[in-house]
């Protein structure tokens, strides 16, 4: 895989998040999760998302970027995915 900037990995990683708060229960786009839960604790628990669905949408993307930024991709789905169930 070639050189990836910066700004195209926070690009994945936000449609990353976005398919996944899509395809949550109850659904939002991820803009409306920044903009709706500002100052609110745990407000990524009041979503959520099949764990075979986070598993497919997350390897979806890890496949999209470079080794060095999967990472990064890790922390961020770690940090604010919605709540995985069975």
């Amino acid at each position: 895989m070639s050189y990836m900037s910066k700004e195209k990995t926070v690009e994945l990683i936000n449609t990353c998040l976005d398919e996944m708060y899509k395809a949550s229960n109850p659904p939002i786009s991820w803009k409306e999760c920044q903009d709706k839960y500002v100052d609110v604790d745990y407000w990524y628990g009041k979503h959520v998302i099949k764990t075979d669905k986070y598993i497919e949408i997350r390897e979806k993307y890890m496949k999209k970027l470079t080794p060095m930024y999967r990472d990064s991709l890790r922390w961020a789905i770690l940090n604010f995915s919605p709540k995985e169930i069975e």
